[in-house]
């Protein structure tokens, strides 16, 4: 998480095997190159974001099949770097480890307040060039 945080994409990706998948709300598995690339797109468009420090909850279990899963719970907040607006969304992962790297990674959160705000964002950049043509 404090990889993510801090955007450092090469201490991010060493924590995933290399036939990992990564399913953000999806059944199509994503690799974690793939991801890191949306991920950084998506980032592009928030002056600040992160996890809360209170409220975190992990659980990690042991299924019927002896795989190892961690379970994670927490707030993902985020500002816009263009209208400010912030927004807190609610997220979910559980993530299976072998070996000590995550081989499968679910994410559950809602994408809908971060598809608005991207929307604001552009049109707000739109707007922008419309009042100050360039010459």
């Amino acid at each position: 998480m404090k990889a993510y945080e801090t955007q450092d994409w090469d201490t991010w990706k060493a924590n995933f095997a290399d036939t990992a998948k990564i399913y953000h709300n999806t059944n199509k598995g994503a690799t974690p190159a793939e991801m890191m690339t949306g991920m950084k797109q998506m980032l592009s468009n928030f002056e600040s974001y992160g996890f809360g420090d209170k409220g975190t909850e992990y659980e990690m279990i042991i299924d019927k099949d002896g795989d190892t899963w961690v379970n994670y719970w927490n707030t993902w907040k985020g500002k816009a770097n263009v209208t400010g607006k912030e927004l807190t969304i609610p997220v979910h992962l559980t993530i299976q480890f072998v070996d000590g790297k995550i081989v499968k990674e679910y994410a559950y959160y809602d994408t809908a307040g971060i598809g608005a705000t991207i929307a604001e964002i552009e049109a707000a950049k739109m707007a922008e060039e419309v009042e100050t043509p360039e010459e």
